[in-house]
C-alpha cells in the first residue's frame, strides 16, 4: 500500500470509529411503537438543526434518524473490559513509520489510538472529548470532499482532547479561523514529499459543532465555507423528506440510514446543472490541462512537446450524451443501506443489514430477482462457533 493509500485508509478507520459509536445502539430498549411513531421522530428532525448544514445535492449521506446515548453506545463498544483495559492503543507505528508518515497520517492513528484509550473508562469518555450525552454526527459531501459534522456541548473539552492527540503524535497544526469556526490544518504530503498536493486533514469548531474534513487547492472560498459551516447550503437535506421515507420503505432501523445519490455523481459528470461536485470535476480537469502545458513549456534549445488539453469528460458531455445517462441513472437512483435488525442485549450480538441498489427499470428488475446468489454452506455453519462471520452473495 502506499502512503497516500495509507492515509485514506486511515481516514476510513477514524470516521469508522466515530460511526460505529453513533450507529453501535439507538435505544438498547427500542420498541415497535417507537419505531412506528413517524410523528414524533418528524418532530425530532425538525428540532435538529445539523441537518441544515448538509447540502440537498450531497453525494453520500451516513447518519440517523435520531441522536445515541453514548453511555449505551459506549457499552457495546467495549465487550471486553480486560481487553480494553489491557490494550496499549498508542504503539501502533514503528518509529521508522512515524518518520515515514505525514503530519494527518500521524493525526488520524493518535486520533484512534486516544479515542479508544477513553473508552476505557465509559462513563467519562464523552464529556472528556467534549461531547453531550446524545450523540449526534452525520457525514456528507460537499462537492466530493467528505465532511463529519459533531455535536459538541463543550469546545474547550473538544479542543483540550485535539491538542492531547497532537501531543501524542508529536505534530503541529496550522491554525486560522473561517466564521467562528477555529481551524487546525494538517499536511498529507510526507516529509521527503517533492511534489507537494496542498491537501491538508482539517479539524475544526466552534461553541456548537466540530468538524472533520479536508482543504484540498479545489475548492474556492465560497465552497471552503459551506464545509466548515461558515454558511450554510442555499438547498439543505430535508431528512423528514430523505430519511423517513428509505427507512420506511425498507424497514431499515432509525439507528443508521446511508445513501448514495447516483443522479447527483451522473449530473457531475455529465455537466447537467451546476453543482458544487461538476464545478470541481471542472477544476480537477483545468488543474491538469495547466499542469500538463507548463510541463511543455520547452527548455531553452529543446524541442517543444505538444500538451495534451483534451477534456476526458467531453464524450459524455454532449447534450445528446447527457440526456441519456441521465435517463439511464434515472432507472438507478441510488443506493441505500441501513440495519434491518439490532438485537445488542443478546448473546452473541446479532445486527442484520441491507445494502439496496434501487432499480426501477421493472424488466430488468424481473430478470434479476430470478437469479440467486451463492454463499457456501461453510458460512452458513456456526458449530464452530467463529469470532466473526460474513457471506456475500451477488
Amino acid at each position: 500500500m502506499n502512503k497516500q493509500s495509507t492515509i485514506f485508509a486511515g481516514s476510513a478507520i477514524v470516521i469508522a470509529i466515530v460511526l460505529a459509536v453513533y450507529i453501535g445502539v439507538f435505544k438498547i430498549n427500542w420498541d415497535e411503537k417507537s419505531a412506528t411513531s413517524e410523528e414524533a421522530q418528524t418532530a425530532q428532525l425538525n428540532n435538529r438543526d445539523i441537518f441544515s448544514y448538509v447540502p440537498a445535492d450531497t453525494l453520500f449521506f451516513f447518519g440517523g434518524l435520531s441522536t445515541v446515548s453514548f453511555q449505551e453506545a459506549a457499552k457495546v463498544m467495549t465487550p471486553g473490559n480486560d481487553w480494553m483495559a489491557n490494550a496499549d492503543w498508542s504503539q501502533q507505528l514503528s518509529a521508522d513509520d512515524k518518520k515515514m508518515m505525514p503530519p494527518a497520517g500521524l493525526m488520524i492513528n493518535s486520533l484512534m489510538s486516544k479515542y479508544m484509550e477513553l473508552l476505557k473508562d465509559p462513563q467519562s469518555a464523552g464529556s472528556k472529548i467534549g461531547m453531550e450525552d446524545q450523540i449526534d454526527v452525520v457525514t456528507y459531501s460537499v462537492g466530493f470532499i467528505p465532511v463529519m459534522r459533531l455535536k459538541v456541548s463543550d469546545s474547550n473539552a473538544f479542543n483540550g482532547f485535539i491538542d492531547e492527540v497532537e501531543k501524542q503524535a508529536g505534530v503541529g497544526a496550522t491554525k486560522a479561523v473561517l466564521g467562528d469556526m477555529n481551524l487546525r490544518s494538517y499536511s498529507m504530503d510526507a516529509p521527503d514529499s517533492e511534489n507537494k498536493s496542498r491537501t491538508n486533514l482539517i479539524i475544526g469548531s466552534n461553541k456548537q459543532y466540530a468538524i472533520f474534513s479536508l482543504a484540498t487547492k479545489i475548492e474556492d472560498e465560497k465552497t471552503r465555507e459551506l464545509i466548515v459551516g461558515a454558511t450554510k447550503p442555499a438547498n439543505a437535506l430535508d431528512a423528514s423528506a430523505t430519511l423517513n421515507p428509505i427507512k420506511t420503505k425498507y424497514g431499515f432501523h432509525p439507528a443508521y440510514i446511508g445513501y448514495i445519490n447516483h443522479q447527483e455523481i451522473m449530473k457531475g459528470i455529465t455537466g447537467d446543472g451546476n453543482g458544487e461536485f461538476g464545478r470541481m470535476l471542472d477544476s480537477v480537469i483545468n488543474m491538469a490541462k495547466q499542469a500538463n502545458a507548463d510541463i511543455a513549456q520547452p527548455a531553452e534549445g529543446s524541442e517543444p512537446v505538444q500538451a495534451n488539453s483534451s477534456d476526458p469528460l467531453q464524450a459524455v458531455r454532449t447534450e445528446s450524451c447527457r440526456k441519456e445517462l441521465m435517463t439511464m441513472v434515472k432507472s438507478w437512483p441510488q443506493t441505500v443501506f441501513g440495519y434491518t435488525k439490532m438485537e445488542l442485549s443478546s448473546q452473541p450480538k446479532i445486527m442484520d443489514a441491507k445494502m439496496i441498489i434501487e432499480g426501477t427499470d421493472v424488466k430488468f428488475m424481473k430478470s434479476m430477482q430470478s437469479i440467486r446468489g451463492f454463499i457456501p454452506e461453510i458460512l452458513m455453519e456456526t458449530s464452530s462457533q467463529p469470532v466473526f462471520g460474513f457471506g456475500f452473495g451477488i
